[in-house]
């Protein structure tokens, strides 16, 4: 996808979000995909600031955990899949990911 935050032309629907990680590196993103039903492809760790972020960015956006319909799962790296439940049950989003 290229730089952290920055997305190709022509995916004017998909919008990064940027939740950094609690040990130095680059932050991991969640990707807010703008389409019915109203997407995220993974979701960030399972920490409360990384909740935080997540919320923020999806508010950047006019949308709330709350609007979420589906969660995408890329891979099962926990900084991906951590906050899946919480998507889940605060949004009753159906969640999808590889076995």
């Amino acid at each position: 996808m290229g730089a952290v935050g920055v997305m190709p032309p022509g995916t004017d629907d998909v919008h990064a979000l940027p939740i950094s990680l609690p040990w130095p590196t680059q932050p991991v993103n969640a990707y807010l995909v703008d389409d019915d039903p109203l997407t995220l492809l993974d979701c960030g760790p399972s920490r409360s600031d990384a909740l935080d972020m997540l919320e923020a960015g999806l508010a950047a956006h006019g949308r709330r955990v709350e609007d979420i319909r589906r969660v995408v799962l890329t891979h099962q790296h926990l900084d991906h899949i951590g906050l899946a439940s919480e998507v889940k049950r605060r949004s009753g989003a159906e969640v999808y990911g590889g076995p």
